[in-house]
């Protein structure tokens, strides 16, 4: 019997931060309210709230950027942040990211 080579170890960490941003993302395009209101924008999104809207990225986190400021806080790590950019549809089939989830959560 042949000897496998060995199993990268899996990064804990960085899984957890990728199912996070994950969760943001789908969460912030699964809103039809928000869909609507900001089509055609890039969102800053931070713990599934909103910091920054604009027309490209950088605008957006300019936006968020001056928001936390104007809060007496400051803007969160680049990592803990999620850029969104939201579509100009008017018709979004709301069982796409449903149906993902349902396919990512078969055991394969």
């Amino acid at each position: 019997m042949a000897k496998l080579p060995p199993q990268p170890k899996r990064n804990e960490a960085w899984i957890a931060w990728f199912e996070q941003q994950k969760e943001d993302f789908l969460w912030c395009l699964e809103q039809p309210d928000i869909r609507k209101q900001h089509a055609g924008h890039v969102l800053v999104l931070h713990n599934r709230q909103i910091i920054g809207i604009g027309r490209d990225s950088l605008e957006a986190l300019e936006d968020a950027r001056r928001k936390c400021e104007a809060e007496q806080g400051s803007l969160p790590p680049h990592r803990e942040m999620v850029f969104v950019p939201i579509p100009e549809v008017i018709e979004f089939d709301p069982t796409f990211f449903s149906s993902a989830r349902q396919a990512q959560a078969q055991p394969k």
